[in-house]
């Protein structure tokens, strides 16, 4: 019979990190339905009913094409779940964390489901489905398309950059933003980076790079071939040598070649943004990365951008004549009431007369419209029913001093109804013009700059709306099936440029979908078009095989201004009547930029050195006559179609019933869905798939894990298995779990069963559970002494919002106390029993952003207070309160973490703290990892870390433990001994406690002073410091501490040893 401490260790790493964590929020209940395609189920709601079929479509596409590439047909049926919108989308309970702002799409192993939001954008939808099935297809082919069944594969997980770069290279072969990437990379980044550094982003741009060379120099029939390799379970380096030729270094040396002899030549031939332009805003200097999309405001003396230069996302006031920052406006990404701020689709606009802002940003359930007046510091919230807001931009309203300047021969509005409601008395003149009086007595040529357009989401479009924030009147100007984006006014506020993939069908209000429009329709054009408002009569602007951005009205009728790909790099370009004037020819591109009404300053974001600066260029318009000629990069004159590569039939892999089950998960109309019917192997006949819609109007759970161990110790001479299975349904909503750890009997077995119900906004979790812990009193290795808790638990959390949440538990436990006979061993002895009822409430705040292996910015909070009430059926009665505040500061490698923790147990129970050490699995120091006494087990509150101490060696009632982190990355890559474990970040800490009954420890008094050489429990203060390494090895993280201890009294410093442990710091 084994002494079983491993759960001391597996408790006590949950508990660390359990009490926090964002919230996933069900603000709203979809009424789930499906479709049946010959590869996939397809789920979605509501509006996503028209969008069903365009995933239906793309999804068939996106088989054909990665099957063909990766010579491999699924061998079963998946799951494509669409949510309406990417607000819709955090709110899944597929993924048990929060699908945050820059996630547009994710593959999950347990039954290898895709969820994915519709966002506004089809050709963007387009591109999340294809890439997010290249996953899909990895884990089918690489790890038998489950969790359960990736444990027993013989293939290894692969990198990041080989698994996200393939997604995006069979997404699209190559873009102009992996090309701004990679040019920033080869031209300004210093040092290539090496496979271990092509981690966040830069592993789909840089991973796109790596298949994009591999590719090109192998063919794409190499993609099958070196994933058909490590399939079969080899070595990465080896893979590559079989398949390439080459390994893993020698591929890296050719991909650092390629790029330079892409880029270097061409060098002469393109200008460096900053060799063109003024850097206003230099992200090396501000330690950040995002300075983003300016807005310059109509004095031209200011301008808004979004950046990170504090940690968080946030809007700043900048100077336009320096780049000096004057004010930060909107602290976003730390409170609910500004959650997220669009990056990804950012725009702030200023009011015609420069106080007011008008920006958007999702705000709990859904976005919202937020105008800040800047002289009086105050912030309106707007809030539409509306999926999605993006981009607004507000009317520029221009001023006459007095009625005859605006043309007097106005008369009433006949237009449309909806903008008579919002007209009231007002009059349009001859030229069209609504006019008003104006409280200073002027009159408004186009007082409609009371209006802001913007591009919402509905859940089933995206269009341009118009919203007049003073009569509170929404227009949905466009009102059809296509995509619009980047909308901006005209110079006389009459007319709306934007950005759609409409082609050729120039009118709104069109009732098209995807079934209407031709199969040669091109989802992914972005063009520029112009809608004249009162008439909504729509021109194309632009009709090229590139893609343009960012239109904007030049004034004195100079045309109209944009960036253009055309040459395959974001530039500035000038269209005036027939004629196209390129203003700048930069190495790498343009994302975002802004005139000032005048003409007179350009503002523009461009990346460099992995981040992203702000620059200006004045007169922009006299570059004009410098006839500019920009060649065209490289990429633009391949072929990136997706070609069906043709193989031999014994290369050839057949999809047929040896790959697939045709009926597994499959629910017929005449079938009860929640019966489970067994799978045919003979050859089956072809299903027809006829589009019908299925309700999903109740739970079907199938298994995602299952893990099962059976064994006979000889040592101990008895049988031992262990068990973990895991069922949920289709959304993720409902939740069983049952483990095991079975002894020769139940009495000395662990097992516990729970059940979470998750399709509400309150959560619940209900456990019941047996757990046996033997202990060695004798130092025999055999087990005298048992402890069984056996009992239910009822736990459930209010989430406020993303942040911040209640929770309450109720728990009813039993403990029993066993001897074991010394004579006869499997005699046992009853040596006591006891219940304990205990109920809590706990409020926890968390708005922590994670970097790496810990949290590098906001703060987490939690403040818990749980009591047993007195009764005769009760044992105990006692009360407990305890605090736990962690603070982080990120700077550009670095960052601190601050932790406090506080409590305090009073009342008719033998319960305790327990503090110091942490949980270790191997040290330097041959001693236990814990000190224990059995009269304090069940009553006690392990608190740590306090590195290089005993786990619970100091017992007190109060508890106050300090604890102080200085966490950087090591930047050690791949040396040739640990190569394998990749990128090592390094921790400098210092750890200091106190534990106390009645009387505070005197600080000054080293009796106070714990030392680890006495094991005796006791109070006191402990005060430890280190350093150490933190790495994944094994997909697990790892912290090896090398730990001091510290006696102030004395000066005394006293080395610990080592320490090392699976986990991640506070």
């Amino acid at each position: 019979m084994k002494i079983k401490t491993q759960y001391i260790y597996i408790l006590l790493v949950q508990i660390m990190f359990s009490q926090f964590g964002q919230n996933i929020l069900q603000y709203e209940k979809f009424d789930w339905q499906y479709i049946q395609t010959k590869y996939f189920d397809i789920y979605f709601y509501e509006d996503g009913i028209i969008n069903k079929d365009f995933i239906n479509s793309e999804s068939e596409k996106a088989y054909e094409k990665i099957s063909n590439y990766l010579n491999w047909p699924l061998k079963d049926r998946y799951t494509i779940i669409l949510h309406n919108s990417h607000n819709d989308f955090q709110q899944t309970n597929v993924i048990n964390i929060y699908m945050q702002e820059g996630i547009g799409g994710v593959t999950e192993l347990y039954k290898n489901r895709i969820v994915i939001p519709f966002d506004g954008s089809l050709s963007e939808l387009k591109h999340v489905l294809h890439h997010e099935m290249v996953h899909l297809f990895i884990n089918d082919m690489l790890y038998g398309g489950s969790v359960t069944n990736m444990i027993y594969s013989n293939a290894k997980p692969i990198p990041l950059w080989m698994n996200e770069g393939l997604a995006e290279y069979l997404s699209t072969k190559w873009n102009a933003n992996s090309e701004m990437w990679i040019r920033d990379i080869a031209i300004n980044g210093g040092d290539f980076p090496n496979f271990n550094q092509l981690n966040g982003y830069l592993a789909y741009r840089g991973g796109h790079s790596i298949w994009s060379f591999i590719t090109n120099r192998w063919g794409d029939e190499i993609i099958a071939e070196i994933f058909w390799d490590l399939k079969k379970g080899g070595n990465l380096d080896k893979v590559f040598e079989n398949t390439l030729g080459v390994n893993l270094q020698g591929l890296l040396e050719l991909w650092h070649q390629n790029m330079k002899d892409l880029y270097w030549p061409e060098i002469k031939d393109r200008d460096n943004i900053s060799e063109i332009s003024e850097v206003l805003i230099d992200h090396t200097e501000l330690d950040n990365s995002y300075n983003i999309a300016p807005f310059i405001s109509p004095t031209g003396e200011k301008f808004t951008i979004y950046s990170n230069k504090s940690g968080s996302m946030g809007i700043y006031l900048v100077s336009t004549e320096d780049g000096k920052f004057i004010k930060k406006i909107i602290d976003g990404e730390q409170t609910t009431k500004f959650e997220e701020l669009h990056i990804l689709k950012p725009g702030v606009s200023w009011s015609p007369d420069g106080n007011k802002l008008v920006f958007a940003a999702k705000s709990g359930e859904s976005d919202a419209l937020y105008i800040l007046d800047l002289r009086e510091n105050k912030t309106k919230e707007i809030r539409l029913e509306l999926e999605g807001i993006f981009q607004p931009i507000w009317n520029p309203g221009q001023k006459c001093e007095s009625f005859t300047d605006c043309n007097d021969t106005g008369s009433i509005c006949e237009g449309d109804t909806d903008w008579n409601n919002t007209m009231g008395n007002n009059v349009w003149n001859e030229n069209e013009i609504f006019i008003d009086e104006n409280e200073n007595g002027k009159w408004d040529c186009n007082a409609n700059s009371t209006e802001i357009a913007f591009i919402g989401n509905d859940g089933l479009q995206s269009d341009i709306y118009i919203y007049n924030y003073k009569s509170e009147n929404l227009i949905n100007l466009t009102n059809d099936w296509f995509s619009d984006a980047e909308p901006s006014w005209s110079i006389d506020g009459k007319s709306l440029y934007f950005i759609s993939n409409r082609n050729n069908y120039n009118f709104t209000d069109s009732n098209l979908s995807m079934d209407d429009l031709p199969e040669s329709f091109d989802f992914s054009r972005q063009d520029i078009y112009k809608i004249k408002i009162n008439t909504r009569k729509m021109i194309r602007v632009t009709n090229t095989d590139w893609d343009e951005s960012y239109p904007y009205e030049l004034q004195n009728n100079n045309g109209i201004i944009y960036l253009s790909n055309q040459s395959g790099i974001n530039n500035i370009y000038v269209q005036k009547e027939a004629n196209l004037y390129p203003l700048t020819n930069v190495a790498t591109g343009i994302t975002q930029f802004s005139i000032d009404k005048n003409n007179n300053q350009i503002l523009f974001c461009g990346l460099e050195n992995l981040g992203f600066n702000i620059y200006s260029i004045t007169d922009p318009l006299r570059l004009i006559d410098k006839n500019i000629a920009i060649p065209n990069a490289s990429w633009k004159n391949k072929n990136l179609d997706y070609n069906p590569i043709n193989r031999n039939n014994s290369d050839q892999i057949i999809d047929g019933t040896v790959y697939r089950n045709e009926y597994e998960h499959f629910v017929f109309s005449n079938m009860d869905s929640t019966k489970i019917t067994t799978m045919i192997n003979e050859p089956k006949e072809d299903i027809k798939y006829d589009n019908t819609v299925y309700n999903y109007d109740k739970p079907r759970f199938t298994l995602d894990f299952m893990q099962a161990v059976f064994g006979y110790d000889v040592t101990y001479s008895n049988t031992q298995g262990m068990a973990q299975i895991l069922l949920s349904d289709m959304m993720g909503d409902y939740r069983i779990y049952i483990n095991t750890e079975m002894e020769i009997d139940f009495k000395n077995s662990d097992y516990m069963l729970e059940y979470h119900f998750l399709p509400n906004r309150m959560d619940w979790f209900f456990k019941v559970y047996h757990y046996a812990y033997l202990f060695d009193h004798g130092g025999d290795f055999y087990a005298d002494y048992r402890i069984e808790n056996m009992g239910f638990n009822i736990l459930s959390k209010y989430p406020l919002n993303r942040f911040e949440r209640f929770e309450a538990t109720l728990n009813l436990n039993h403990t029993t106390e066993t001897l074991f006979d010394e004579d006869n061993y499997f005699e046992e002895v009853y040596a006591g029993s006891s219940n304990i009822f205990q109920t809590s409430v706990q409020y926890v705040w968390d708005n922590s952003k994670w970097g790496g292996l810990h949290p590098v910015d906001g703060s987490r909070f939690y403040a818990k207070y749980r009591f047993a009430p007195k009764h005769s059926s009760f044992n105990y009665d006692f009360h407990c309160l305890t605090f736990d505040f962690r603070d982080y500061t990120r700077f550009d490698l670095s960052s601190l973490g601050f932790r406090l923790f506080a409590g305090k147990y009073w009342g008719d129970s033998p319960y305790k703290f327990k503090l110091g050490g942490a949980p270790w699995i191997a040290s330097s120091q041959n001693r236990p990892q814990y000190i224990y006494d059995s009269d304090e087990y069940y009553f006690s509150e392990y608190v740590y870390p306090i590195r290089g101490t005993n786990l619970g060696s100091m017992l007190g009632s109060h508890v106050m433990l300090m604890n102080f982190e200085h966490r950087l990355p090591m930047l050690m890559y791949y040396f040739p001994t640990i190569q394998w474990l990749g990128q090592i970040n390094g921790v400098f800490f210092t750890d200091i406690g106190v534990v106390w009954d009645d009387d505070f420890p005197d600080f000054n008094d080293s009796a106070n002073w714990r030392n680890l050489e006495n094991e005796e429990i006791a109070t006191g203060w402990a005060w430890t410091y280190g350093i150490g390494p933190r790495f994944i090895f094994l997909g697990m993280p790892w912290q090896l501490d090398y730990t001091w201890q510290y006696f102030p009294v004395t000066g005394k410093n006293q080395y610990n040893g080592w320490y090392l442990s699976i986990g991640l710091d506070f």
